[in-house]
């Protein structure tokens, strides 16, 4: 006789699970898609960032940088052949040489390996207020981000486990930018991280997953909630589109509502993939975030300026390149 949990565990469909690959996959991927960069005219750097720490469930992350004001019609990613595919799980990131000094003004990803071209990364240096304040609103807008991801996933009973797995780093940082070490949380995201890390031995199954992911959305929600109490982010509009089916809007405690119709995964053979898209169709979720409209604080200011102009830039110049432009860009025109 299966628990209660168990039950509910077993609704969630699981999508895009993880297939083996070897760190020789990686390397070949990476040499492949540095060749085709090499070619491109006006190319100055070609750098990786972040880490392949489990084969098969890490994605690559590329970072392209030209010179300025150089057009590129290239979309390197879609050159690759099915491995490649499956290793990038977006575009590569495009930058001009201008950008990316400025950008280190904005943002701390770290781990910059030069794989070709000349150094054009120097990190920036930042006074510890600013240092402080730049944490905590990134830890913010990604907490956001992932809240929605997940209560999407959540109200569909529809899990992507490759990206969940591939999140979860990425919340550990969040917690330490705002000053979390331990709790109900940390305690759960470790927890995901050694399912990622056994996920190849056979030990950790989708149902283990799916018990996890109840009790893990529920805490994410209360932890945003006293997250967005405590600490202040700035979105200098009042409401916005994150998404096509995803609203935004400030609001003096946070709020989730959901309209349209949900078919649940368990009452269809629809596949997973299908089923996601068929209810983002027939859904809209509406999220009410206390945040601040206006701050004081020049470097906020100036970062949401600069995404959108980066941004701007890459529509023009890099179309089929991801902008350095965190959360928010190119969904928000800053003034």
């Amino acid at each position: 006789m299966l628990s209660n949990a168990e039950e509910d565990a077993m609704r969630y469909k699981i999508i895009n699970q993880p297939r083996e690959c070897s760190l020789q996959d990686y390397h070949e991927v990476i040499d492949e898609i540095g060749a085709l960069l090499q070619k491109q005219e006006g190319i100055l750097s070609v750098y990786q960032i972040g880490g392949m720490t489990t084969p098969g469930i890490s994605d690559l992350d590329i970072i392209a940088v030209f010179k300025d004001d150089v057009r590129s019609g290239l979309n390197p990613v879609k050159k690759l052949g099915e491995k490649g595919q499956y290793l990038f799980t977006h575009a590569c990131f495009g930058i001009s040489e201008s950008h990316l000094r400025e950008s280190q003004q904005y943002t701390f990803y770290h781990n910059y390996k030069l794989l070709w071209g000349k150094e054009s990364f120097k990190p920036a240096r930042m006074k510890p207020a600013e240092e402080t304040e730049l944490k905590e609103q990134i830890a913010l807008e990604f907490l956001l981000a992932n809240l929605i991801s997940r209560t999407t996933e959540h109200h569909y009973g529809i899990l992507n486990l490759r990206s969940l797995f591939l999140s979860v780093k990425a919340i550990l940082f969040d917690l330490e930018f705002l000053g979390t070490s331990s709790g109900p949380l940390h305690e759960m995201v470790n927890q995901l991280i050694s399912y990622r890390n056994r996920w190849f031995s056979g030990k950790v199954t989708n149902e283990m997953v799916g018990e996890w992911f109840q009790d893990f959305h529920q805490e994410l929600e209360h932890y945003c909630v006293r997250a967005f109490e405590k600490f202040q982010m700035y979105l200098p509009v009042r409401e916005m589109q994150y998404s096509k089916h995803a609203r935004l809007y400030k609001r003096a405690e946070l709020k989730i509502e959901r309209r349209g119709v949900m078919i649940p995964p368990f009452i269809t053979a629809l596949g997973g993939r299908k089923l996601y898209r068929l209810n983002n169709r027939l859904n809209n979720f509406r999220f009410g975030v206390p945040y601040a409209t206006s701050t004081s604080s020049d470097l906020l200011k100036r970062r949401f300026v600069f995404f959108d102009k980066m941004y701007n830039y890459n529509q023009k110049h890099l179309p089929h390149y991801l902008a350095l432009a965190g959360i928010f860009g190119g969904r928000i025109k800053a003034e």
